[in-house]
């Protein structure tokens, strides 16, 4: 049963990998959480513009996934090293559960304290060199 468990997570981990890759890789491809940077012969304010724009997607990626496949790891090295076993599915479920609100809302804490605050101030800061004359 604990063989069976673990090719199951392993078979979940490369799906949710792939699902992470697959829509968050902008290096061959658009999507729709990149901007492009402005161009060199682009007026500056149009650069600014851009700059605001690039700004805003900083934290438009999604962490529930990252956090998700944290919390689908965690749990098995944490109890071999407790219970010298792998986990049954309960415990796995369980403890996936409890890892991923935790870290999710964590994540998310420290993003609204800590990284939104300075992304708007940045913003506030772009929007000021457009209207100064």
């Amino acid at each position: 049963m604990h063989i069976g468990l673990l090719i199951f997570v392993i078979i979940l981990i490369i799906g949710l990998a792939y699902f992470i890759v697959f829509t968050h890789d902008c290096r061959n491809k658009k999507c729709s959480h990149m901007i492009d940077p402005p161009d060199k012969d682009w007026p500056i304010e149009a650069k600014i513009e851009r700059f605001i724009l690039m700004a805003k997607e900083i934290d438009g990626g999604t962490t529930w996934t990252i956090t998700l496949l944290a919390a689908f790891i965690i749990p098995f090295p944490l109890i071999w090293y407790v219970n010298d076993r792998l986990p049954t599915f309960k415990e796995w479920f369980y403890s996936t559960f409890i890892i991923f609100i935790i870290t999710y809302f964590a994540v998310l804490w420290m993003t609204t304290n800590f990284f939104r605050p300075n992304i708007l101030q940045l913003q506030d800061s772009l929007n000021d060199l457009i209207t100064c004359d």
